[in-house]
């Protein structure tokens, strides 16, 4: 499967990093026109990495894969073709050497043997090496080799002269140079072919973390199943791009053996399947995580009687398929839906939805810390799907983290490429009538961006958390098309609840050490809260307050929706579970849709916002009306003097106001 690129395309942030177009190289000492019959290294090859990719690149010894990693920083000038790469602007050609320092501040190269890279006599000179001669000041150098140090694992080793390492230590310790120049696009070639497993999984887990950092991944492997984190996989055979794609397009395909690819038990599993179950992609070549895969399969085909649906397939199969079955079939009996669950999907998916999903995960791998001691799994194959349109609310005291929760979870959503309107609240000063909408400081890195748009409100006075215009601004954020809309209110009083009548989903986000633990017992907030989140879990008290949080919502909480809120524990600033945070918002979607409290839950919308339209009009209109007949002063004066009281008052006003039949 080769995609065509357009070359001048773009990313999805809208930065192109790298493109080459029909690239050929002989390698040296070869003169094509006097040995016509030798094949070029690279063969009329093109290609676009955009910024921010992870692309793996693959294909036998002698493909051309390290060749090409080579044009790409300028070790090896093609005889033809161009390579471009893009930055601030900028056009960047390794074939002009005034742009070759440039082009290697962009792209950091693990080289395949480590020695041809260290120059140091001890390991935290080495990796300092290539920061000093960026001309960094003292401080920043040493930031940055310690953090390169502890991300490969070398800390204990950092005075050690590199001749008495290892060889997988040796790469490690090339590879923390590399990381210590904080280049935007690294390039790996081999990168964890001299590490055992513990270190090789290490290296994966830190890959993973760095591209979701932003960066763009070149992963140049001969393995499959490191291969299957990159987003898309690039496979040369002969010098020829001969594959372009998806790593579970990549896994079945017919040619692999053709390319070069030793056809293992694993491999030879997922082909069967793939021959067996038609639409059968597995999200990686582990036997537990293809079980997992054709499990979901199954679940999406709606096969109920799994065992019997299986047998067929093992009659003539391998042990190693035979065992894949068996484990698919206790993966689906365990997660396998009621016949009245499955009648409710199917009559759900029949009808018809005015807009797409907003926002639509697969097979989502998450991993705290990845790469250090500290390494934590988040999310472990999620998949969910959130509708467009949806409303959120957050609800919190000030200093909780609304704000940096709300700027990390518009991250995950503009990376699906839905749009984003968030409304923020801030209070109104009761002396000045000013406010300080701060939040827009807060989300200033969005700023610029066209999928995101901030609307900052104040309060002026009203209660319920919420400015008299937010209903107004959201339900325009609506019609403008935007998938998402984030509310961040202010307060979290008993009586600042009022956006429950306005989102779909209310999120009360506390925090340790504020006094949070009595108001989260008060029974305005154990009423709104869909999803509760303990933020700046790292303080003390955060496991003191989750324990009375779920003592108050199991005395306190009435279960009628048949939900009970799950409580988030988050570090917003360093984006520990808003990944949790996302998929408790998608399973209340879900489960109030199944539930059909979503429709209730709209309906009391409607009611709420007419309400207080009518109420606001009919207010407003009394009052200007009494103003201009002369009336307003004199009613001020007899309540002041106590000649009347408001209730008398309000009531002889709306007996002439309103005919005695409608009243």
């Amino acid at each position: 499967m080769i995609q065509p690129q357009d070359p001048a395309g773009q990313a999805e942030n809208g930065t192109v990093r790298i493109v080459l177009r029909d690239l050929v190289y002989y390698y040296p000492n070869i003169n094509p026109q006097e040995e016509p019959q030798v094949s070029p290294a690279l063969n009329h090859v093109s290609c676009t990495i955009h910024g921010g990719e992870y692309v793996a690149i693959l294909g036998a010894n002698g493909s051309g894969k390290s060749t090409l990693l080579k044009c790409m920083n300028g070790l090896c000038p093609p005889e033809a073709g161009q390579v471009t790469i893009y930055q601030a602007g900028a056009e960047l050609d390794p074939a002009r050497p005034d742009d070759l320092y440039r082009i290697r501040q962009l792209i950091g190269t693990l080289l395949q043997n480590p020695d041809d890279q260290i120059v140091g006599t001890v390991v935290e000179e080495d990796v300092a090496y290539g920061p000093e001669n960026q001309g960094l000041s003292p401080d920043e150098v040493a930031r940055r080799v310690e953090k390169a140090l502890n991300d490969s694992g070398l800390s204990a080793l950092k005075t050690r002269p590199p001749q008495f390492l290892s060889g997988g230590e040796r790469q490690r310790l090339a590879l923390a140079g590399v990381l210590a120049m904080e280049s935007p696009v690294l390039a790996l070639d081999e990168a964890a072919s001299m590490l055992d497993e513990g270190s090789r999984h290490a290296l994966m887990d830190l890959l993973d973390e760095l591209w979701k950092q932003g960066r763009t991944i070149l992963h140049i492997t001969h393995n499959l199943e490191e291969a299957s984190r990159a987003q898309r996989c690039i496979v040369l055979f002969r010098g020829r791009l001969v594959f372009n794609g998806s790593p579970q397009d990549l896994f079945i395909h017919p040619d692999l053996e053709h390319w070069g690819f030793r056809i293992n038990p694993a491999l030879e599993t997922v082909h069967y399947l793939a021959q067996r179950f038609p639409g059968f992609q597995p999200v990686s070549l582990k036997a537990e995580l293809v079980a997992e895969s054709l499990a979901r399969y199954l679940l999406q085909k709606e096969v109920l009687q799994v065992d019997e649906f299986l047998r067929p397939a093992a009659a003539a199969a391998t042990p190693e398929v035979v065992s894949t079955l068996e484990a698919a079939a206790e993966v689906a009996a365990e997660v396998a839906p009621t016949p009245a669950a499955v009648a409710s999907e199917v009559s759900a998916a029949a009808a018809p939805s005015a807009k797409p999903p907003a926002v639509h995960c697969e097979h989502l791998h998450h991993t705290y810390l990845a790469g250090t001691a500290f390494a934590a799994a988040g999310l472990e194959d999620i998949s969910f799907v959130l509708p467009a349109g949806t409303h959120l609310a957050l609800i919190g005291p000030s200093g909780s983290g609304k704000s940096t929760l709300v700027d990390r979870m518009v991250d995950i959503f503009r990376r699906e490429g839905k749009t984003v309107g968030v409304v923020a609240v801030d209070p109104t000063s009761p002396f000045s009538g000013g406010a300080i909408l701060g939040d827009r400081i807060r989300m200033q890195r969005h700023a610029t961006d066209e999928g995101v748009f901030i609307r900052s409100l104040a309060t002026r006075g009203w209660l319920g958390g919420l400015s008299r215009s937010t209903q107004d601004v959201v339900h325009v954020m609506d019609a403008m098309g935007k998938d998402i809309i984030l509310v961040e209110t202010v307060g979290v009083g008993q009586d600042e609840v009022e956006i429950v009548h306005t989102a779909h989903t209310s999120i009360v986000v506390l925090v340790p050490g504020m006094g949070d633990e009595i108001q989260a017992i008060k029974a305005g907030i154990i009423e709104i809260g869909d999803l509760f989140v303990i933020n700046k879990c790292d303080r003390e008290g955060a496991d003191k307050m989750e324990r009375d949080l779920r003592m108050a919502l199991d005395l306190g909480r009435k279960k009628d929706e048949g939900w009970d809120p799950p409580i988030f524990k988050t570090e917003a600033t360093l984006g520990k579970g808003i990944f949790e945070l996302v998929y408790g918002i998608y399973r209340h979607r879900q489960a109030m849709e199944e539930r059909h409290v979503f429709e209730k839950r709209l309906r009391e919308r409607a009611k709420t916002t007419f309400l207080n339209v009518l109420q606001t009009e009919v207010m407003t209109r009394l009052v200007e009306r009494l103003e201009r007949e002369g009336k307003w002063d004199q009613i001020l004066d007899d309540l002041v003097n106590r000649r009347t009281d408001p209730y008398s008052l309000a009531e002889r006003l709306l007996m002439k106001e309103f005919p005695a039949g409608m009243y």
